[in-house]
Parts: structure tokens; sequence; C-alpha cells
């Protein structure tokens, strides 16, 4: 029986160290069963501390992540997500 493959989201800001380690968690995944990775470059453009605050507030994270960072529609749903760094 085939396996589904593990839906994974990167989520980068782009620093080599960041987006490296999260490619080496891919990889040691990738030898444990099929995985459909998707990646997407982020630039936080708010402190964190803003965009809990607005979260808190407004409770609509859609609204929060594109004042956060710029993006149009939330990622699509993923089984993992991995990130590195502040951003």
């Amino acid at each position: 029986m085939k396996q589904k493959p593990l839906s994974i989201l990167i989520l980068s800001d782009g620093r080599p160290g960041h987006y490296h380690l999260a490619e080496g968690v891919v990889a040691a995944l990738r030898r444990l069963r099929p995985v459909a990775v998707t990646k997407l470059d982020i630039a936080r453009r708010l402190p964190t501390r803003v965009m809990m605050a607005a979260l808190r507030t407004a409770g609509q994270p859609g609204l929060v992540w594109r004042l956060g960072y710029g993006g149009g529609a939330l990622p699509q749903a993923a089984d993992l997500v991995i990130s590195a760094g502040g951003d």
C-alpha cells in the first residue's frame, strides 16, 4: 500500500542558515516517507508583539498575515510547517 506524502510547508526568511536547517529536516523526513514540499519566502513587516496583539484583538489570522507579512491569502494547509529564525 502506497503511503500518502506528508505535506510540508517551509516558511523561509531567506537567510541561508535558516532555510538550510529547514531543508535538512525535510531531507531526514524524506528518508522515512514520501513528502510534498511547498516553500514560501516571507519578510516580516511588523514586530511580533504587534502581530500577536492584533491577533488577540481581531482574532483574524488572515488579516494579521496580510498586515504582518504582506502576503495574500494564507498558505495552504499542511501536515507540518517548518521554519527557523525569528522572522
